[in-house]
């Protein structure tokens, strides 16, 4: 879908002064020119659009009281000597345990090397970086003030798109278990004017009930509740797109889908915000939306109804992916099932196993496309957010009663642990991996290792056999690994269909 969709009045964007933020930066330091050259060094600076706001304490005491009547402080420039030989330190200690503050970055800046040693400070405090006075020149405080401000970012990111998904999983309860899709379309809009945060100025949802022979009707979301409004002509032809399409559209500004209303109707919702949607706001309606098509599809099922079956809701999610992912799942479900058989599952099995394994990456919608599709290497930042997908794709499946979403979360949170308990997010190893996971976690990486990617080539497929075989107790289930070398020829067989 084109920006053709935006079609209500501009506001000020996030960015424009009427609706600025600033970075809380705080300075702690008895001296008053450390303050006043930070002031000076700083006093341009911005970060991503936005301006610091820097506060000052000139006592670990008056620090104490600004970081609880600040909690969104985004960095900390920490003097160690102040009215003690460790004031510095022991604010650390209360930041990190007694407030539980984990996101803000703290640069420990010191004139006496010899009060807090820098190998004794990092291994015993939980500080961010360690520099001397001496050598804080003007650009290397910039430096480490956006690099300080990098990291938070991440950070918070991390920290915003969990307490999104933990109010998500609390507003869904009790929408599985109605059996009207209008109502459960309803119910589901409404969580979503609950899910990013809400401004009616600048946002708006709409749902429109699109019968086969008669006018659509039109309601807006409005003082918590859905109004019938009027149907104009730009409106109109929003929806109008987005019922003729059979997959959800992100745009610029929103996001448009049409879902299936009961009775031959559709009902389409569509999104809208007078500003671009960042990263975060982008992945929570990736998120809101499989979630609504898993409880219609449910419904469908339950009902024996064709209407929008698994394999419609993964090509859905698949297209939020990287464009080489599609292949890929197919191959994985048919590896996955392939071993499956061969190490003794029955048919129904099987069958479930091939499924689940399809959603195994399935919490990679959490992820920005910057990073999935990036062609050069990750940066730490940016592999941190990636190894939250086992933990998103959990929350999203687990919720569903199903064998195969129970399989499929197992699958989805365990994928990355390792026989030897070195993987993630758990470290889980043996027998305390789910099964289905361990067979997935060879497929994945087989399978990925002999295709190429954005960021590397593909290997030699007997390559990969070999580090496959060498990796048998360690990385994966040596049982798995024996029955995928003892059958190789015929998996590569069965791979070729998909080449």
């Amino acid at each position: 879908m084109s920006d053709d969709l935006e079609f209500m009045d501009e506001v000020d964007s996030p960015d424009s002064p009427a609706m600025e933020s600033s970075w809380k930066i705080l300075v702690v330091d008895d001296e008053e020119s450390v303050h006043s050259i930070t002031d000076l060094v700083f006093r341009t600076l911005r970060f991503e659009g936005n301006g610091l706001e820097i506060l000052h304490a000139y006592s670990s005491q008056q620090a104490r009281m600004l970081v609880v009547d600040h909690p969104d402080v985004a960095v900390i420039f920490l003097d160690v000597v102040m009215e003690s030989d460790t004031s510095g330190l022991e604010l650390v200690r209360y930041i990190r345990r007694n407030l539980g503050n984990q996101a803000v970055r703290i640069i420990l800046r010191t004139g006496q090397p010899g009060q807090a040693p820098e190998a004794k400070v990092i291994r015993e405090y939980d500080i961010n970086d360690y520099r001397l006075k001496t050598e804080l020149t003007s650009q290397k405080l910039q430096t480490s003030l956006i690099v300080a401000l990098r990291a938070y970012s991440r950070i918070y990111y991390l920290q915003e798109s969990n307490t999104a998904l933990l109010t998500l999983v609390e507003n869904w309860k009790g929408i599985e278990t109605l059996r009207d899709e209008q109502t459960i379309i309803t119910e589901a809009a409404t969580v979503l004017g609950a899910l990013i945060p809400w401004n009616p100025e600048g946002q708006q949802i709409l749902l429109c009930r699109w019968p086969q022979n008669s006018t659509p009707e039109l309601r807006r979301f409005q003082g918590g509740e859905f109004i019938e409004v009027p149907l104009d002509e730009d409106t109109m032809a929003a929806l109008e797109q987005a019922v003729s399409i059979d997959a959800p559209r992100y745009f610029k500004t929103g996001y448009a889908a049409s879902f299936p209303g009961g009775q031959g109707d559709s009902i389409v919702l569509l999104y809208q915000q007078a500003f671009p949607l960042t990263d975060h706001e982008q992945n929570l309606l990736r998120i809101f939306h499989m979630n609504l098509t898993m409880v219609l599809d449910n419904i469908s099922m339950a009902r024996g109804l064709e209407q929008r079956s698994l394999p419609g809701l993964l090509g859905e999610i698949i297209h939020t992916l990287s464009k080489e992912s599609g292949t890929h799942i197919q191959r994985i479900s048919a590896l996955a099932g392939f071993l499956g058989l061969k190490l003794g599952f029955t048919a129904a099995k099987v069958e479930v196993l091939r499924w689940a394994a399809s959603l195994h990456d399935i919490g990679k919608v959490g992820i920005p496309d910057r990073i999935l599709q990036k062609p050069s290497n990750l940066t730490h930042e940016e592999w941190t957010i990636v190894r939250e997908h086992p933990v998103t794709g959990y929350r999203v499946l687990s919720r569903s009663t199903r064998e195969l979403f129970q399989t499929g979360a197992r699958i989805a949170h365990q994928h990355h642990e390792r026989w030897d308990g070195t993987g993630y997010p758990q470290g889980l190893g043996g027998d305390q991996i789910d099964e289905a996971a361990r067979i997935v976690a060879l497929c994945d990486v087989y399978d990925s290792m002999c295709h190429a990617r954005a960021d590397r080539p593909a290997m030699h497929h007997e390559q990969v056999r070999e580090y496959i075989v060498s990796q048998g107790g360690l990385q994966f289930d040596p049982r798995i690994v024996d029955v995928f070398n003892l059958n190789y020829g015929e998996i590569r067989a069965l791979l070729d269909i998909f080449e």
